[in-house]
This record gives structure tokens, C-alpha cells and sequence, in this order.
């Protein structure tokens, strides 16, 4: 196997960057981003990626649409205050045990974190309701 040593900044493929030595010691840093909600069904809600999303402009109807599930990809989320958020996954993916492309909704201002299970589960941290 060969060895690589990096010196400064690395940036994965999926928007992860930070400086990395043997098994990821190091600082690590998210990208963030602030996304405004929109629609009102899976198809037409926002789209998010991996890292860390403030979501503004939740009416209780609005949402957010998470990146296709795949083991061990993190989303942190901040929804804005003033209203509930719905949360829906990518298209056959599933949140919480829940149904395929079913949404939770989340109350306004909290901040929870999204983890990948594998390529279509999705669990809340802490668990939140479904």
C-alpha cells in the first residue's frame, strides 16, 4: 500500500476539507451554507448537501430536501426560528425508520444532526420524532 503525506489543507470529493495526518486527526471543516425552504412535496423542497445548513423561511409547509443517503455522510441542520420545518429525504431514501420519502417535520429553532447509515437510511441526532 502506498503512503501519501499531505502538508496543509485537503479537500475530499464530497465538500469535506481540513488538514489530515494518518487516520483523520486534525481539524476538519464543513461546509456551510444558508438555504431558504421551498415547496411543499419532496420534489420541489430545497436541496441540501453534506455539512452544515441554516435554513431560513419555514412556514410549516416549506422544506428541505437531504443529498442521497450514503454510509456515514453528515448533515447538521439549523432551522430558523419563526416556524416548523419539513424534511424530506432523497427519492427512495428514509428518515428514522419512517416510510421512503416520508418527511419529519421540525420545529423551528432547533439544530439537529443527520447521519447515513447506509444507502437509504438516514438517523436524527438527537432522535427526533417522525
Amino acid at each position: 500500500m502506498a503512503r501519501t503525506t499531505f502538508s496543509g489543507p485537503v479537500k475530499s470529493d464530497n465538500g469535506f476539507e481540513g488538514n489530515i495526518t494518518g487516520n483523520i486527526t486534525g481539524n476538519l471543516t464543513l461546509p456551510v451554507a444558508t438555504v431558504a425552504a421551498a415547496g411543499s412535496a419532496q420534489g420541489d423542497a430545497a436541496a441540501i448537501t453534506a455539512g452544515f445548513t441554516y435554513v431560513t423561511g419555514a412556514d410549516d409547509a416549506k422544506g428541505v430536501r437531504l443529498p442521497a443517503a450514503a454510509a456515514g455522510t453528515v448533515v447538521i441542520i439549523k432551522v430558523g426560528p419563526g416556524a416548523d420545518l419539513k424534511v424530506y429525504p432523497a427519492s427512495g431514501d428514509k428518515i428514522n425508520d419512517g416510510s421512503a420519502n416520508a418527511a419529519i417535520t421540525v420545529v423551528d429553532d432547533v439544530c439537529f444532526m443527520i447521519i447515513a447509515k447506509d444507502a437509504t437510511d438516514w438517523y436524527t441526532l438527537p432522535l427526533l420524532p417522525s
